[in-house]
């Protein structure tokens, strides 16, 4: 009997760690795929700021051609408000993305 009760403290043995492994690839799955989403959606965000750059930068240039002032121009300024939102908004993005990935936020 004492060979059966080896066998079968061994086999519960081996499926505790089988769960223990599983419980650990599926927290770090969780976590790679929520790193994923927000650095897919960081990449958005620059994307947008980068239209805003070059339309400020057009604008900058046609205004300048023409001896207007930047700052009196609506079209400027809703693109820099434009640049400085999608800046801070990547910001906190990439804080996110740090505490993701160290493991210090959870959902």
């Amino acid at each position: 009997m004492i060979m059966w009760d080896r066998i079968r403290r061994n086999i519960e043995s081996g499926i505790d760690r089988v769960r223990r492994v599983a419980h650990y690839v599926s927290d770090r799955t969780r976590i790679e795929v929520r790193v994923g989403r927000l650095l897919m959606d960081k990449g958005e965000l620059e994307i947008r700021r980068d239209k805003a750059y070059r339309v400020l930068g057009e604008r900058a240039f046609t205004l300048m051609e023409s001896n207007v002032d930047l700052n009196s121009d609506p079209e400027a300024m809703d693109a820099a408000r434009e640049i400085s939102m999608q800046s801070e908004r990547i910001d906190r993005l990439k804080m996110d993305i740090k505490k993701v990935s160290i493991g210090e936020e959870e959902d």
